[in-house]
């Protein structure tokens, strides 16, 4: 058959999951996903100090809280800088594992956001939902935390985990023994939660 090409845009960030086991098995400070969840809506944010700045051309807000950088095999999409290396800074003697964890996941939340406006000034199409899945989507602060920052839709499938389904439904869509549509909307998105940024 004679079809159009399609192009996939596609941003790698090897790190999210692997930066919640590192926490588990390297620090010790979680156990699993649900006291990951717990820890983090115990802070309202990574802790630290806001400053608002006045400039010539308009104030900013300015946080110094914990900052935490999971390179640990280098920072990939949009960056590719494969020397770098991960680290946890603005630590004070009040910063808690709750404030490490929030700031995990709020860096997850920042590396997805800069992979999305890449994708975005490539595609010149802003982004106005995003399907996440995987498993810190069970991490209910982490999507709305990942649609405040993004600014967008964030959609939840009902079927979380769906590497194993996009493969099976790409290849029954290759075979006739579907569509797009039965897959997409009636199949993989028919129960999708949505989270709305604040």
């Amino acid at each position: 058959k004679s079809q159009s090409v399609v192009y996939a845009l596609e941003g790698y960030i090897p790190t999210a999951g692997a930066a919640i086991r590192w926490l588990r098995d390297g620090l010790g400070i979680v156990n699993d996903l649900e006291e990951v969840e717990e820890l983090a809506t115990k802070v309202d944010d990574s802790g630290g100090l806001r400053f608002f700045i006045v400039t010539l051309t308009e104030p900013y807000e300015l946080f110094l809280g914990v900052c935490f950088v999971p390179a640990f095999s280098g920072l990939h999409a949009p960056y590719w800088k494969a020397d770098t290396r991960g680290v946890i800074a603005g630590l004070t003697q009040h910063s808690t594992k709750a404030h490490i964890v929030r700031a995990c996941l709020e860096a997850i939340c920042l590396q997805t956001r800069d992979t999305i406006a890449a994708i975005s000034q490539d595609s010149e199409k802003p982004v106005a939902t995003l399907v996440v899945t995987g498993g810190l989507c069970a991490i209910s602060i982490f999507a709305q935390t990942l649609a405040d920052i993004l600014q967008c839709k964030g959609l939840l499938p009902s079927m979380r985990e769906s590497s194993a389904l996009g493969a099976a439904a790409a290849a029954g869509f290759c075979l006739g023994l579907w569509n797009f549509e039965d897959i997409v909307v009636d199949g993989l998105f028919s129960r999708a939660s949505a989270y709305d940024y604040l």
